[in-house]
């Protein structure tokens, strides 16, 4: 009898205690799962259905890193990071505010893994941003900050002035029309509708105090070299950033362009007798947008009163 109780009891001692801790070698049980509600307690469903010690099933991802803000212009702010997620949300704020807000999809361009552009900002304002990998997972970025922009002048160019290929031009703003100054600048430049157009050479100075109207002070600086602006584009200078110069808004303003001499490159906007306060003056066969005193003993014999060439806007900060 007693080897009958033996056999018979063997397996009622060891069904539950194989129950109770598995198989050798088959590690923790597996509890199939469709959400926590369907684990254990101290348990979480995992992405492949089967319940984990909680912490494992959804491990917190590592924060963006090396945030970095950069203006573009009156109106857009570039973000770039680094991070090996590929789902984002940007948030900002302006550096009064009381809290970050995500930006929608509608507020950003250039969107990819490692960087996007706000279009959404206002003239002249400080944001704070942030970026959360996938939603609100894992713990934000650095905060990084950036300030638009002002917008010193506005024009409107209405009209095309083909065929000036090899000419200098000189643009004259009157202080009237200047609303804002700063130490840092870039120019949206925008040529002809139907043609492209090549700038050689960019400079930017106050108007000479005495001389000519066209002109340049001692301040003359270099803003851009090799532009080539597409027809009815506008294309902003310098092109990766602004360059240092100080704009003084109580002076009268000199923009001047050495135009390409290759054919068909010389394709220009303009505004004509719509701009009080605006001389636009040219002069074939000459590049002198970088000196001071142009136009020898001939002058520049095009002279556009109350005029505009190529200037979209002027932006400084």
């Amino acid at each position: 009898m007693d080897w009958l109780i033996l056999i018979l009891g063997v397996p009622a001692i060891l069904i539950p205690l194989v129950l109770l801790f598995g198989f050798a070698g088959c590690g923790r049980p597996t509890v199939i799962c469709t959400d926590d509600l369907d684990c254990p307690p101290g348990t979480e469903c995992g992405p492949d259905g089967s319940c984990l010690p909680l912490g494992e099933a959804n491990p917190p991802l590592f924060p963006p890193q090396n945030l970095v803000a950069r203006a573009l212009d009156d109106h857009s702010v570039a973000l770039t990071w680094t991070s090996a997620d590929t789902v984002f949300q940007i948030e900002r704020m302006e550096d009064d505010g009381v809290r970050f807000e995500a930006l929608l999809p509608n507020d950003l361009d250039d969107v990819s893994s490692t960087g996007a552009t706000d279009t959404s900002c206002s003239e002249g304002v400080t944001y704070l941003y942030r970026v959360l990998a996938d939603g609100e997972v894992s713990a934000a970025s650095n905060i990084a900050s950036a300030t638009t922009f002002t917008v010193a002048f506005t024009g409107t160019l209405t009209d095309d002035a083909p065929d000036h290929e090899g000419f200098c031009g000189v643009q004259r703003l009157s202080r009237k029309l200047l609303t804002a100054g700063g130490t840092q600048v870039r120019i949206v430049l925008r040529g002809s509708t139907k043609g492209s157009l090549t700038l050689d050479r960019v400079t930017i100075s106050q108007a000479a105090a005495t001389g000519d109207p066209f002109d340049s002070a001692a301040d003359l600086t270099d803003v851009a070299s090799n532009v080539i602006i597409p027809p009815n584009t506008a294309v902003i200078v310098p092109p990766n950033g602004p360059v240092n110069y100080t704009l003084d808004p109580t002076i009268d303003l000199i923009v001047a362009f050495d135009i390409s001499n290759t054919t068909g490159e010389g394709n220009v906007g303009v505004a004509v007798g719509t701009l009080p306060g605006g001389d636009a003056f040219s002069k074939p066969r000459t590049a002198e947008a970088g000196q001071r005193d142009r136009g020898g003993t001939t002058g520049y014999p095009n002279h556009a009163v109350d005029s505009l060439a190529l200037i979209e806007k002027i932006l400084v900060l």
